[in-house]
């Protein structure tokens, strides 16, 4: 990404600076509401609806000619990154059993963590393997929208667990019928 803002369309530090200010904005104004937006819609939608967000950064990237356009795929980008971390994580502990939350909650960072580090090592080997810029945007554009895709295709439905909110009660009851 910043390569083809440096060398494709010229950005300055000032237009980088800019374009990080709107993730920014963009991920705090969503995390504010985040709980009442996934209270209101459920977390598995949120999770495709911030996947197709963030594919808008890499693909007005890949197209635009023009600086300014590219404020919206950041606008776009900043709250689905916010978002999907979150988000990602919320579903993670609806899907599986709290007594074992830890053990699953390490394989979750060490995938995401792991897919992290290698992103962008396979964008930097595609670049260097004779694909220009914005052809490698729109395969990590693919990529995202094959994310959100497969977000939308698995339907994992989660196990009704009593949790702190529910009351103790609950959670006595909850154990003694496991």
């Amino acid at each position: 990404i910043g390569l083809q803002l440096v060398r494709g369309l010229n950005a300055s530090d000032g237009w980088i600076s800019l374009f990080g200010v709107c993730e920014m904005v963009a991920g705090i104004f969503v995390t504010f509401r985040l709980d009442w937006v996934i209270a209101r819609f459920g977390t598995r939608r949120l999770i495709i609806v911030a996947g197709v967000a963030v594919t808008f950064q890499t693909l007005i990237l890949s197209l635009t000619p023009t600086l300014p356009l590219f404020i919206v795929g950041s606008l776009m980008f900043g709250s689905g990154w916010f978002s999907v971390n979150v988000l990602l994580y919320s579903r993670l502990v609806e899907l599986f059993p709290q007594e074992d939350i830890g053990a699953y909650a390490a394989a979750f960072q060490l995938l995401v963590n792991g897919s992290l580090f290698l992103g962008p090592l396979i964008g930097t080997l595609l670049i260097e393997g004779g694909m220009t810029l914005p052809a490698a945007l729109l395969v990590i554009t693919g990529v995202r929208l094959f994310a959100a895709f497969l977000a939308w295709a698995i339907k994992l439905t989660p196990q009704p667990q009593a949790t702190l909110v529910d009351g103790p009660s609950a959670l006595i009851r909850s154990n003694t019928t496991n």
